[in-house]
C-alpha cells in the first residue's frame, strides 16, 4: 500500500473517530428533548387549561343568574297583571250588583239580590284563594327543583375541577420522576377525558329538572281548573236561584 493510500485511510479513520462521539450525543440529546418537550411546557398547558375551565364555569354561573333573574321578573309581571285584572273584574261586578239592585222592587227580589251578592263574593274569594295557593305551591316547588339542580351541578363542577387538578398533579409528578414525556401526555389526556365524561353524567339532571317543572305546571293547572269548575258550579246555582226569585 503506498503512502498516499495509507494517508487517505488514516484521515478517514480519524474523521470517523471524531464524528462518532459527536453524532451519538446529539442524537441522544434530540431524543431527550423530544421526550421531555411536553414536560417542559406542562406548566403552560396547565395554566391554559385551568384558565379555560374557570372561564367556562363563570359563564355557567352568569347564565344561571340570568335565568333566575328572568324567573323573578316573570313572576312579578304575572302578579301585577293578575292584580290589575282582579281590580277590573271587581269594578265590573260592583256595577252588575248595582244594576240588579235597581231591578229589585219587592222584598223577595231585594233579599235574593243580597243573597246572590254574598254567595258570589264568597265564591270569588274561594276561587282566588285556591288559585293563589296553586301559584304559591308551584313557585315553591320550582324554587326547590332549581335549588336541587343547582346544588347537583355545583357538586359536579367541583368534582370536575378537582379531577383536572389531580390529573395535572399526576402529570407533573411523572415528569419529575423522569417519565417519558409522550407517556405523560397520553396519560394526562386520558385523565382529562375521564373527567369530562364524568361531568357529562350531569346532563340527565337537566332532563330530570325539566320533567319536575313540567309536573309542577300540570299540578298547578289542575288546581286552577278545579277552582274554576267549582266557582262556575256555585255561580250557576246562584244565578238560577236569583232568576227564580225574580220570576216569582
Amino acid at each position: 500500500m503506498n503512502h498516499s493510500s495509507k494517508l487517505q485511510r488514516s484521515v478517514s479513520v480519524l474523521a470517523l473517530a471524531v464524528l462518532i462521539p459527536t453524532a451519538m450525543p446529539l442524537s441522544a440529546d434530540a431524543a431527550v428533548r423530544e421526550n421531555n418537550a411536553f414536560c417542559s411546557r406542562l406548566e403552560s398547558v396547565r395554566e391554559k387549561t385551568e384558565s379555560q375551565v374557570d372561564e367556562r364555569m363563570k359563564k355557567i354561573d352568569i347564565r344561571q343568574d340570568e335565568r333566575l333573574g328572568k324567573i323573578d321578573a316573570r313572576q312579578a309581571k304575572q302578579d301585577t297583571n293578575l292584580a290589575s285584572k282582579r281590580a277590573e273584574w271587581d269594578e265590573k261586578r260592583e256595577d252588575s250588583y248595582d244594576a240588579l239592585s235597581e231591578k229589585a222592587n219587592t222584598d223577595t227580589e231585594k233579599a235574593a239580590v243580597a243573597t246572590y251578592e254574598k254567595t258570589m263574593t264568597e265564591a270569588i274569594a274561594t276561587r282566588r284563594g285556591s288559585v293563589d295557593q296553586a301559584i304559591a305551591t308551584f313557585r315553591t316547588g320550582t324554587e326547590t327543583v332549581i335549588a336541587t339542580h343547582q346544588s347537583a351541578l355545583d357538586q359536579a363542577v367541583k368534582t370536575f375541577e378537582s379531577s383536572v387538578t389531580t390529573a395535572f398533579d399526576k402529570a407533573e409528578t411523572a415528569c419529575d420522576n423522569g417519565t417519558n414525556g409522550n407517556e405523560v401526555r397520553t396519560a394526562l389526556r386520558a385523565d382529562l377525558k375521564a373527567a369530562r365524561e364524568t361531568l357529562r353524567t350531569t346532563r340527565p339532571l337537566v332532563t330530570e329538572t325539566k320533567a319536575a317543572l313540567t309536573t309542577l305546571k300540570s299540578e298547578r293547572k289542575a288546581s286552577v281548573d278545579q277552582a274554576v269548575t267549582n266557582f262556575k258550579a256555585t255561580a250557576e246555582a246562584a244565578r238560577k236561584t236569583l232568576k227564580t226569585a225574580f220570576e216569582q
